[in-house]
């Protein structure tokens, strides 16, 4: 029988453990620094859906516009965020609603427009779809087992960064 070795020995760790090791290091430093370091969710400006209900009878709700005071929202909105984040990188992820869009718009003018920041479009980002409840209290299109198509099979949300 061969004899243990002894407590005053150095272990040798093998190469691959520790190229490995620095490579995770490394990866898990990239992914920090790729990360946000926070996450603020603005919801869109006053719309005309939210003045007038009955407009979504005749008007897809995707197509909704702000109101004044909802542009005036968006641009108080802006001011804030960049009174509390300053000149820090930012990032604006936003759905394809129109309302959404011209949200965006007013938040950015604190920035000097849309050029001056990134920003980009998804359509995960939008509220939930269970239908159109404002016509005969009917879902016009669904899916096996009630699902629509992008809630379904989207990827996570951690892509966006």
């Amino acid at each position: 029988m061969g004899s243990a070795p002894s407590a005053s020995a150095p272990t040798q760790i093998p190469k691959q453990i520790t190229v490995r090791k620095r490579r995770e290091r490394e990866t898990s430093r990239k992914e920090e620094e790729r990360s946000p370091q926070r996450l603020i969710l603005i919801r869109h400006g006053e719309s005309e859906g939210n003045i007038d209900h009955d407009l979504f009878r005749t008007k897809p709700d995707n197509a909704m516009h702000l109101t004044r005071q909802g542009f005036l929202q968006a641009e108080a909105a802006g001011r804030s965020l960049k009174e509390l984040i300053g000149d820090t990188s930012v990032r604006f992820f936003v759905s394809p609603y129109v309302r959404t869009r011209e949200t965006l718009n007013g938040i950015v003018k604190s920035w000097g427009g849309l050029e001056h920041v990134k920003w980009s479009e998804d359509p995960r980002l939008r509220e939930q779809d269970f239908g159109n409840f404002q016509v005969n209290h009917r879902f016009p299109a669904r899916f096996p087992a009630g699902r629509y198509v992008l809630t379904s099979h989207s990827p996570p949300i951690r892509c966006f960064w």
